[in-house]
């Protein structure tokens, strides 16, 4: 019940913040009816995944980064929940948020580009948020690590060198698809659009990712004051 009441405030402040409903819900939408001409189906699948997990990355962190220092979360951290609440009270309302941004972007493309059938759009989007999680996961753990201004250069960068990939040859891309988050997602994606199979490796990574992020906040107390 705490951590529902939790996700409930997180997603109420969410939606005072104009800007960030923007750049996580319109701005998406906008860039894709721009730059997403000619439709491809592989254009579209790749759009979805950054779309959410560059979100993700930047605004949990961010958040993380700047509730670690707030009167509201010295007053969390004193609360008899578990370690892990804070994190999913941030992780989870983004998502979610995120999640109806690349539902738009989803719709943008039915409506407009018919790039790939309607089935298919809600398996890349499926497969776009499934890579969210520990992507908000990895930028909670550097928001909480880091001062407000060195969180936000860092994953800027973070952000920059994983949209880069995408443009590296594609030899390069089938290795940095066996451990590199957006690589993995981007092929997981592909497989349940193109073929409709589950990237079984990909939920692999997924849990070995989530996996390490519970034992560090559990062990190093990022969630709470030391």
């Amino acid at each position: 019940m705490l951590l529902l009441n939790y996700i409930t405030l997180i997603l109420k402040q969410l939606i005072r913040m104009r800007m960030v409903l923007f750049f996580t819900l319109i701005f998406p939408v906008i860039l894709y009816l721009f730059y997403g001409y000619p439709a491809r189906p592989t254009t579209l699948v790749i759009f979805l995944n950054f779309a959410i997990q560059s979100a993700m990355l930047q605004t949990v962190g961010v958040f993380a980064s700047v509730q670690k220092n707030s009167l509201w979360g010295n007053y969390v951290s004193t609360l008899p929940a578990p370690k892990i609440y804070p994190a999913l009270g941030i992780i989870i309302p983004l998502f979610i948020v995120g999640f109806v941004g690349i539902s738009l972007i989803g719709l943008t493309d039915t409506l407009f580009f018919h790039s790939l059938s309607f089935s298919d759009v809600v398996f890349a989007m499926c497969g776009a948020a499934a890579g969210a999680l520990p992507m908000g996961a990895l930028g909670y753990l550097i928001g909480y690590k880091l001062d407000l201004v060195s969180a936000r250069n860092a994953l800027v960068t973070i952000n920059l060198l994983f949209l880069s990939m995408t443009f590296l040859p594609k030899n390069i891309q089938k290795i940095l698809a066996w451990f590199a988050l957006p690589n993995v997602w981007i092929e997981f994606s592909k497989c349940l659009v193109f073929e409709h199979e589950f990237y079984v490796y990909g939920f692999f990574v997924f849990f070995i990712y989530f996996l390490i992020v519970v034992l560090f906040i559990n062990k190093f107390n990022v969630s709470g004051k030391s």
